[in-house]
């Protein structure tokens, strides 16, 4: 498997605006100050010095509102993108990859105390996601069996993946539960998903999957 790009190492997209009020407010008193004849400009300039003059508060409070529309537009388009969407947009962009969020409890509100629901994190989809692609391959690369392993069961917390031995596969699994120790309901997961006749990875004849032991 190539390694995978640390998408906290990107550098911002040119789409994404540095905001500064102090620059864009003094834009905003140049714009005005030029709409005098040069003979009024000085009275203006001295003028939108004080912050006592009604109209320096008004274009401050344009400038304010005009940052809070260009950050909702950075806002807008980071959503479209896996290094920077959260939530709900990161749910959408990973349903394009044929990716779901995974429940890793399901809430109970019946009971006392109330069970709430837990999430796959952000970070832990977002991996996933750029994964899928290796997933598709059935060639038995490293990166096929570590999404396929992820996806399994909703205690796969980690997964690694090593061939001894040409055509033998150890996957070791890593559960988010018990300290970190994989019960049978998880590595039966990943056994029935790794050899199930749509992922099939056909370089492993001999695939051994186990838990990870501290």
């Amino acid at each position: 498997m190539s390694a995978l790009v640390d998408l906290s190492k990107l550098t911002p997209p040119k789409v994404l605006e540095e905001l500064n009020f102090e620059d864009l407010l003094a834009e905003r008193k140049s714009a005005f100050i030029a709409l005098y004849p040069e003979s009024e400009q000085p009275f203006w300039q001295a003028r939108l010095s004080l912050e006592s003059e009604p109209i320096t508060k008004l274009l401050e409070e344009n400038c304010y509102m005009q940052l809070l529309e260009r950050q909702r537009i950075n806002n807008a388009a980071q959503a479209t993108m896996l290094a920077y969407a959260t939530g709900s947009d990161l749910d959408v962009i990973a349903a394009n990859f044929n990716v779901e969020r995974k429940v890793i409890q399901v809430a109970n509100n019946q009971v006392i105390p109330p069970i709430e629901e837990v999430l796959e994190t952000d970070t832990a989809l977002r991996t996933r996601v750029q994964l899928a692609f290796e997933g598709l391959s059935v060639a038995g690369p490293r990166g096929a069996y570590i999404f396929h392993a992820l996806s399994a069961h909703v205690n796969v917390a980690d997964v690694s993946v090593i061939s001894p031995q040409p055509a033998y596969v150890t996957v070791t699994i890593l559960s988010n539960i018990d300290r970190g120790v994989a019960n049978d309901d998880i590595l039966n997961a990943v056994r029935k998903a790794l050899n199930d006749d749509n992922v099939r990875l056909i370089l492993a004849s001999r695939l051994r999957v186990s838990r990870r032991v501290s």
